[in-house]
């Protein structure tokens, strides 16, 4: 056994794992629940696991041990692994000594835009042919798995979410970026940052990374990020829609089932037509295009890309409905995820009746350290709806989100609102009078109680 990994059935553990089984390495793992498609995946490629955690699990032989982000003490494993004084790493770690030397480094920041963005350059420098690696932290579209070696240049999706028990530190801190990006700055994770001032120090800390001969690329419509880059020891490009952009958005001009977005770079008007939506889409797109010269892609194939990438997997997936109405499914879960992609929803339809429906899983969203800025985006619709919130238990009454105060604040500005805790009870407030005009959306990064599929199972059209 060459590699043991504590926790391996989650996307990125398992996503590592076939990668080093790809490279020729003997993997094996332990975890509580692997379910599809991870477990099919590994199966496939002839990674066996043990169901549970004990310490017996552990090989005798020497291997590296690596424990994923979400494994605490007190696991058995884990504890074994300390007791016998036996060598442990993370995925970050692993990353940075296994497949960044040498290589070109790029590094996908920022509160928002992460996914969409690394999966959208992968996507690009690998029809450009120049053979990338990539770590995506979700499902990819266009690409084979959310981990591949590759020999090119590296594209990652830096989270700024710390790195693993014995490391609070940000992920991104172990990537070493040589191009780096960085989308918006706002408040998150409330589990691990006090203030958006301990996040900017996270970022500053990753700039001192980025070598005086690198780059960075900076949302220039985002205070707290320009704030962040005017410690840059590198060369400073920005893009977004403020006229001081070098990457300008314009605007965005919806055609049909696809929108059509203007960009203005050092004098010449760009166009990119692409199925996705909204402006946060439009500087993530932006990104693609600044990249696209620095890596010498020809336009014509970042024109391709584009037109053909709706974004990673709980993305907007849109789905038609019986008697013609549309549901959306999103994995947003920060108020201004939702406020854009509601606002990109009410340009592409603009006859439609809007039902927004959040499920509040993470710590930021199940307390009320952001409740105003929560509601104010999901006023963005017409209808607006909440579900349980998860794992209450863990925090104390007094800082949940407040469904009454919810209630008063909607219905003093005429919008309809509902919180139901069960799935069930939601959908039938959602779909009392649904019809041909109306549009749901859900937005949850988890399964929503398997909301999509009551909807669909109802409306399917």
């Amino acid at each position: 056994m060459d590699d043991w990994i504590i926790g391996i059935g989650g996307t990125a553990m398992a996503s590592l794992a076939i990668c080093l089984r790809r490279q020729g390495r003997v993997v094996g793992g332990s975890d509580e629940g692997v379910y599809p498609p991870m477990s099919d995946l590994l199966r496939e490629a002839g990674i066996a696991w043990r169901e549970g955690y004990s310490a017996k699990n552990l090989p005798d032989a020497p291997c590296r041990i690596i424990v994923a982000n979400a494994i605490p003490r007190g696991n058995p494993e884990l504890e074994a692994a300390l007791e016998a004084g036996r060598p442990l790493t993370c995925l970050p770690e692993l990353i940075r000594s296994d497949f960044l030397p040498g290589r070109h480094s790029v590094v996908v920041s920022g509160t928002h835009g992460k996914t969409t963005t690394t999966n959208l350059l992968a996507l690009l420098l690998r029809e450009a042919g120049l053979d990338p690696g990539w770590l995506i932290g979700g499902r990819p579209a266009g690409l084979p798995s959310p981990m591949h070696a590759g020999s090119g240049p590296f594209l990652i999706e830096g989270d700024e979410y710390d790195t693993v028990f014995y490391d609070k530190r940000s992920k991104f801190l172990h990537y070493w970026p040589r191009t780096l990006v960085i989308n918006h700055i706002e408040f998150d994770h409330s589990d691990i940052f006090e203030n958006v001032s301990q996040i900017q120090h996270s970022f500053r800390l990753l700039l001192r990374l980025l070598p005086a001969g690198g780059r960075l690329i900076v949302n220039g419509d985002s205070p707290l990020a320009m704030e962040v880059a005017a410690d840059s020891p590198a060369p400073l490009t920005t893009f977004g829609e403020g006229e001081g952009c070098d990457c300008r958005l314009l605007g965005e001009r919806p055609e049909g089932e696809s929108s059509v977005y203007t960009y203005l770079l050092d004098g010449v008007e760009h166009a990119l037509r692409s199925p996705m939506q909204g402006a946060h889409n439009g500087r993530n797109l932006a990104v693609a295009l600044l990249l696209a010269r620095q890596f010498g892609v020809p336009q014509s194939i970042l024109e391709q890309v584009a037109a053909g990438f709706s974004g990673p997997g709980r993305r907007m997936d849109r789905y038609e409905l019986k008697g013609g109405g549309l549901l959306y499914d999103d994995f947003a879960h920060h108020p201004t995820a939702i406020r854009e992609s509601l606002r990109g929803l009410r340009l592409r339809h603009p006859e439609r009746r809007i039902t927004a429906l959040f499920e509040p899983r993470s710590n930021t969203s199940v307390t009320n350290v952001m409740q105003q800025e929560f509601m104010e985006a999901l006023s963005g619709a017409d209808r607006a709806g909440m579900g349980a919130l998860h794992r209450a238990w863990k925090y104390a009454p007094e800082t949940l989100f407040d469904f009454a105060l919810a209630a008063g604040w909607f219905a003093g500005r005429g919008i309809p609102f509902a919180q139901r805790d069960k799935a069930e009870e939601l959908a039938d407030w959602a779909l009392e009078d649904f019809g041909k005009d109306d549009l749901l959306v859900l937005f949850s990064n988890g399964s929503f109680q398997g909301l999509r599929e009551l909807v669909l199972e109802r409306l399917a059209k």
